[in-house]
């Protein structure tokens, strides 16, 4: 398998797990029984006929691990490592922007590919699912950091904070946010934000202000999801700051970003 080939494959492996993983999170594992028929990849088939069935996941993760190990090929063998954790993902019910960061984090594309693959993914992920439990987070966490230095744990642990948890505020401390948030950066951040966060965060805008953040993200472009991330993690870290100092108090005004 070279390059070109694994890409492909992994863009349709990824999309048929994102949208398995969504029905199973409303619907239960079941619900993907007749699903699983119409798969072409012969591992994540067997992968998810085993988990409906009631396989333990231990016995489930040996049996595609052992196949794996006897692949030569690099690409072919990222490939494969990608199904299994697609499987694995799939059992746990992770929420879908975690279940997205874990596929992705695997699979080391070229930046071009990357962006327009993460796009379709997060579009996928706009699909309001169950809210996110600590368990849940420490499944995501748990499914990727197997085997990884210190440093590249807490990182990784970092990018999956769950930004949708935005929408949890209050209206008046979200305006509180944004006044010590810069608008590019309010931007960059909705670049990869769900649904849910961006209908909050543009109802405590001023139609003005929503219109030039609009117009600020379709002038940037697409961009790359660490850059997003990184936008993000600056009004996480906003959001912790007020939150330490007792600033963060209920309300819903509106908000103009333009002072």
């Amino acid at each position: 398998m070279n390059e070109k080939k694994f890409i492909s494959n992994f863009t349709v492996i990824v999309q048929q797990a994102v949208k398995l993983n969504n029905k199973r999170r409303k619907y239960g594992i079941t619900s993907l029984e007749n699903e699983v028929e119409d798969l072409d990849d012969e591992d994540f088939k067997q992968g998810l006929r085993m988990i409906i069935d009631g396989t333990k996941i231990t016995i489930v993760d040996e049996i595609m691990s052992n196949k794996i190990s006897f692949i030569k090929d690099k690409y072919e063998s990222r490939y494969k490592t990608i199904v299994k954790k697609a499987v694995m993902g799939i059992h746990e019910g992770l929420n879908t922007r975690n279940f997205i960061f874990v596929l992705l984090s695997l699979a080391n594309l070229p930046p071009k590919a990357q962006t327009e693959i993460e796009y379709k993914l997060l579009d996928m992920a706009d699909e309001p699912p169950p809210e996110t439990s600590d368990d849940e987070q420490n499944d995501a966490e748990n499914l990727i950091t197997d085997g990884l230095d210190e440093g590249s744990v807490e990182e990784i642990k970092k990018r999956l904070y769950d930004f949708d948890a935005v929408v949890r505020l209050d209206d008046r401390a979200i305006q509180k946010v944004f006044r010590k948030l810069d608008s590019l950066d309010l931007a960059r951040a909705l670049k990869a934000a769900g649904k849910k966060a961006r209908e909050k965060i543009y109802r405590n805008l001023s139609k003005r202000a929503a219109s030039m953040i609009r117009e600020d993200m379709d002038f940037m472009g697409p961009i790359h999801l660490s850059a997003a991330e990184e936008a993000q993690q600056i009004m996480i870290d906003i959001i912790k700051r007020l939150q330490e100092a007792g600033e963060i108090t209920g309300g819903s005004d509106g908000l103009d970003l333009e002072g």
